[in-house]
């Protein structure tokens, strides 16, 4: 009987150590929404401070790009003069015929918080990728997914290639995108 009540116990014991982690990744995401869900609250206010920005180009193989970027700020004074920073960048661009929209939230100290990404699929056609990824406080990603969506359903669930080129470009932009909005903003 022993031997079933600490085979019972030890077992339970593992299994709380292996749901562990994906009850903190849960209650990050959580608490990463509700920051979403507060900023686009904010964002969607007459008094918010906005400026938006729209770009065109050609570039080669890619022809006519046109950009539409809409930052979202806060406008503090504190005894160093004015504090801004991005709370929430909209980004509607086009790559070629593929139409990408992203998305990119900060914390209140300006900190990467949360990327977002839906773009036409360049691997199939008619789909659609969705891309998100979710940074802790030390702007660190905890929690990332690609989706493929066929005619409104989800085909394929991944994990963000997290060692790839392009997480680069998501941290340049973030940080690109602070620094315009401390430089035109105001």
């Amino acid at each position: 009987m022993k031997k079933v009540i600490i085979s019972i116990f030890a077992f339970c014991a593992v299994l709380a150590a292996v749901a562990a982690p994906n009850t903190n990744e849960a209650i990050g995401i959580r608490l990463v929404k509700e920051a979403y869900a507060k900023a686009q609250e904010r964002a969607a206010s007459e008094y918010t401070a906005k400026f938006n920005t729209k770009l065109s180009q050609i570039a080669p193989g890619v022809g006519l790009q046109d950009k539409n970027i809409d930052v979202f700020y806060t406008l503090d004074m504190d005894e160093n003069g004015y504090s801004i920073q991005p709370y929430l960048v909209r980004c509607k661009y086009n790559i070629a015929a593929r139409n990408c929209y992203e998305e990119y939230l900060y914390d209140e100290h300006g900190n990467r918080q949360f990327y977002y990404e839906r773009s036409d699929s360049y691997k199939e056609d008619n789909a659609v990728e969705e891309t998100r990824i979710y940074f802790n406080a030390e702007g660190d990603i905890f929690y990332s997914e690609v989706k493929t969506i066929v005619d409104g359903k989800v085909v394929k669930t991944e994990e963000f290639d997290s060692n790839s080129d392009y997480i680069m470009y998501i941290i340049n932009r973030f940080e690109s995108y602070k620094l315009i909005t401390q430089k035109l903003a105001v």
